[in-house]
């Protein structure tokens, strides 16, 4: 698969916006179209860029600012249902279903969340409509962002790895590296790879086609929920190696504990940005309790995407008593491995 470059990539997701919009965003500086993370539109406010980390508002001539100021563009409604209509390929019908899930597909692996007034049926969510804001999440793919994790731990052998982060730390670049990089025998074996893509983040698919370059032996189960497709694959894929993206529902954990006693290593991510965090947090313990992984990588955060902080054996989580509650998980923050120092000592 060709790979573009990130500025070539937001040059086609231009397209999908409204003329004025997609004049300022083609007018950027390269440098801010390779570092650009998110895209916000809100009706009757400047446009606003998300990038490295810090959020920036576009004057007129396409310069940044640091505030919002009376030089800056203001998006009207006229543009944002504009910008609905061409990301919806104009039948906004066809893409229901995503709208009321809260996202829209968009080709080159991006995606556009949507907010505005919810549609109730029969006490249940059923859509949105009045859409009055949208975040244009860029996507990219980010060779060599996996590397340490490739070179220190995976080319001894291939486990489970848990990715965790806080949001826009690029634990889904990771992943999307991760399996590109495994499918293509990095590591000396090319393994069999299947990624499970609920909400399409990872492979990016669009008509069924992803649009980022996973490798050469990996399987796509596009829009599978995560429980189903992680069963989904061990029957009838043999993979050596499972990859899906923010694991945190009951069926999704149990799937992972299946997946495991079926002889599958596992990688997955799951938001927390410390061990502290993470033990906290329910969906955390009980995927440690699947036994499913060797490995906790820890990231840094938005400003710093895809920089691994560090590392933890999990079975030290396991030693230390962790499900005795927080004093046990405030404990385990002394035996973290930073890259570097003392990482090779843990492995």
């Amino acid at each position: 698969m060709e790979v573009q470059t990130q500025t070539q990539r937001l040059s086609d997701l231009a397209q999908k916006l409204s003329p004025g919009i997609k004049q300022l965003v083609l007018y950027l500086r390269n440098d801010i179209k390779e570092s650009l993370a998110e895209i916000r539109l809100r009706v009757g406010q400047p446009l606003a860029l998300y990038i490295s980390g810090k959020q920036y508002y576009v004057r007129s001539d396409s310069s940044l600012a640091d505030f919002a100021g009376s030089d800056c563009y203001i998006v009207t409604q006229n543009e944002l249902l504009a910008c609905i209509r061409s990301l919806c390929d104009y039948s906004i019908h066809t893409h229901e279903q995503e709208i009321r899930e809260g996202f829209i597909s968009i080709p080159g692996g991006h995606r556009a969340g949507v907010c505005g007034t919810a549609v109730r049926k029969e006490d249940s969510f059923f859509t949105v409509r009045e859409i009055s804001s949208i975040n244009i999440r860029v996507a990219r793919q980010s060779h060599g962002c996996a590397e340490r994790i490739l070179s220190e731990i995976l080319v001894k052998e291939l486990c489970g790895i848990l990715i965790a982060g806080p949001p826009g730390s690029g634990k889904t670049t990771i992943l999307r590296e991760l399996a590109r990089q495994l499918s293509t025998g990095r590591t000396g074996i090319g393994y069999r790879v299947a990624v499970v893509d609920e909400r399409g983040e990872i492979g990016g698919a669009y008509n069924g086609i992803p649009q980022n370059d996973l490798g050469p032996s990996t399987d796509l189960l596009n829009g599978y929920p995560k429980g189903e497709g992680i069963l989904s694959a061990m029957r009838s894929l043999s993979p050596d190696l499972i990859i899906c993206d923010e694991i945190g529902a009951p069926e999704e954990i149990a799937a992972v504990s299946a997946g495991v006693n079926g002889g599958v290593a596992i990688i997955t991510s799951i938001h927390a940005s410390s061990v502290d965090e993470l033990l906290r947090r329910p969906q955390g313990k009980g995927l440690i309790d699947t036994g499913a992984f060797k490995k906790l990588v820890l990231l840094e955060g938005a400003k710093s995407p895809c920089k691994i902080k560090s590392v933890v054996n999990i079975i030290d989580l396991l030693d230390s008593g962790f499900r005795g509650g927080d004093a046990d998980g405030k404990r385990m923050a002394d035996r973290v491995y930073p890259i570097g120092k003392g990482f090779q000592a843990g492995i």
